[in-house]
């Protein structure tokens, strides 16, 4: 009995997988590999949640091969995309995975008329797509009809003229596990750390501009960081009250932005271009581009000019000549250019990728522009790196250097200082030798005037006794004439001899006073008479003119004579 009941269920399972197979329907009987939902699929536009229901007929609707890249629809709305599938009774206990990648706009996933998962929001609601996230959904073992007809429904609300579906595939709980590990590491966490590292690196180089600002590539580094925050925010931000195209114009100007910015900071970092003309050359094109973007009326509209054009002529260009002006700033031996190079690779080999992809429309299953921006920005960190170990090993050669010249300084002035002490006490040494100069200056000006003043005395008392031997004189002649005649006067010329003898002694004591006064004369070393301080200043001329050959003594002797 047991062996025909073997037999039986063999024949069941092999006629129920022929059957799929002949209806190109994925069967589920291990889960040692993938079981890929590729082939055809029914879909049809409009919206009625009975089309999640297995038992309706799709029979009228019409095919499309899975995977789809920019499958083209005719207008936007509501569509269902339904497919079936069987799971065989062995897998029962398992947990199955569906893997779906990213999905477009906003989508909600049935398995046999039961919701499963979702994906963005749509109408009644805002519509919002989080349309770069990629999803994966466990079907649950109550809705699983084991060994029969399951359907997945995917019911899609398109805000554009395509869409895009990747490859879907059934998978274990424990590989899908390391997939979404895998797609959450690269997909999500590498854009939220670039998002991260942009605001902390916008926020550091604005605050070193304000510190500086005659750096102004810090500015223009920090602004480029500003808006490559935004771009990278959209990728993984699920939700937001606002209008999605909206989200997208700003998300979409933001990295032309942004790397306008970077340009301007390569050009100043650099110094290649820095020409105010050549700046406004690369803004006005820049200028046009946003503009264009953000008066887009429609999510087709503004990505025929993104994807279909500014990518192409404007993006590539720019990450182009970033490139190559970091080339030439490395020929030109700018050390911290072959930091930067290395970041710059990078972004340009990720972006240029990226933007084959969007191109093309077959879109991968994550973007890696986000892994380009971290290494760009962790490059511009090494760069600022060695530039500041540079510069603080330069000012540290330039404090000892500065050390050493205030301790010489120090010295020069601790010598200044010293001599300065010895200057002052020679300036009041001096003080005092001039001091008593001074004192002594007065002491010979003194005696200089009560010489003179004595000399004067002297002369009077010389001219007193020349009038006095001149009388005597005179009155000899009178004694000698009158000698013979008048011998009554024998007595008074006996006392006139007397008298005469006196004034011949007075006059002998007036010239060793002379003597003594030429004595003292020659001690201060006067040579001549105008050298004498005579207030009779007349006088002196006079005698000079008149007796100008004469001696010293003669010339006082005229002089005290003279009226």
């Amino acid at each position: 009995m047991k062996i025909c009941y073997y037999i039986f269920l063999f024949l069941i399972l092999f006629f129920s997988k022929s059957q799929a197979d002949q209806n190109n329907i994925p069967y589920l009987e291990n889960l040692n590999s993938k079981v890929f939902l590729d082939g055809e699929w029914k879909y049809r536009y409009g919206d009625d949640k009975k089309y999640a229901s297995p038992d309706y007929k799709d029979l009228d609707w019409e095919t499309v091969r899975f995977p789809i890249f920019s499958f083209k629809v005719k207008k936007g709305g509501f569509y269902w995309f339904r497919k079936n599938f069987v799971v065989s009774k062995e897998l029962k206990e398992e947990k199955i995975i569906l893997m779906m990648g990213k999905l477009p706009d906003a989508v909600e996933v049935y398995l046999n008329g039961s919701i499963i998962g979702a994906s963005g929001t749509m109408p009644p609601y805002n519509v919002f797509s989080g349309l770069h996230i990629p999803r994966s959904y466990l079907l649950p073992e109550g809705l699983i009809n084991y060994d029969g007809i399951n359907v997945i429904s995917i019911r899609v609300y398109i805000i554009r003229d395509s869409i895009t579906f990747l490859r879907m595939y059934f998978t274990s709980y424990v590989d899908s596990i390391l997939k979404n590990s895998f797609n959450l590491f690269f997909a999500i966490i590498f854009n939220i750390i670039s998002t991260a590292l942009a605001i902390f690196v916008g926020l550091y180089y604005f605050l070193i501009y304000l510190r500086d600002k005659k750096n102004i590539y810090n500015l223009y580094i920090s602004i480029g960081m500003f808006f490559i925050s935004i771009y990278f925010s959209v990728v993984y931000i699920e939700y937001l009250p606002i209008d999605f195209i909206l989200v997208n114009k700003v998300q979409f100007s933001s990295i032309y932005a942004g790397l306008l910015f970077f340009i301007y900071y390569f050009q100043d970092f650099y110094k290649i271009n820095r020409n105010f003309k050549i700046k406004v050359l690369f803004s006005l094109p820049i200028i046009l581009c946003i503009y264009l973007l953000l008066s887009s009326k429609d999510r087709t509209t503004l990505e025929f000019w993104n994807d279909g054009v500014f990518y192409l002529v404007l993006l590539a260009p720019m990450l182009f000549y970033i490139l190559v002006i970091s080339i030439i700033s490395i020929l030109r031996k700018n050390k911290y250019a072959i930091y930067l190079l290395v970041g710059i690779c990078v972004m340009f080999i990720t972006s240029i990728k990226d933007i084959y992809h969007v191109i093309s429309g077959n879109f991968p299953e994550f973007w890696s522009a986000g892994w380009g921006m971290t290494a760009f920005i962790l490059s511009i960190f090494f760069a600022s790196a060695q530039w500041s170990v540079d510069n603080f090993k330069e000012a540290v050669e330039k404090n000892e250097k500065f050390k050493e010249q205030t301790a010489t300084l120090k010295k020069v002035f601790n010598d200044i200082i010293e001599i300065g002490e010895i200057i002052s006490e020679s300036g009041k040494n001096l003080e005092k030798t001039i001091g008593e100069a001074i004192q002594s200056f007065n002491v010979l000006v003194e005696s200089n005037e009560r010489i003179v003043n004595h000399i004067e005395q002297q002369m009077q008392t010389f001219q007193k006794n020349s009038e006095t031997i001149e009388s005597i004189l005179a009155s000899f002649d009178k004694v000698f004439l009158e000698a013979s005649n008048q011998s009554g006067f024998v007595d008074k010329s006996s006392k006139s001899v007397l008298e005469i003898v006196n004034s011949i002694s007075t006059v002998y004591k007036t010239t060793e006073e002379t003597k003594e006064i030429e004595l003292r004369i020659k001690k201060l070393e006067l040579k001549d008479v105008k050298e004498i301080p005579f207030k009779e200043g007349k006088k002196r001329k006079l005698i000079q003119e008149i007796y100008p050959e004469k001696s010293f003594i003669e010339q006082i002797g005229r002089l005290v004579n003279l009226d």
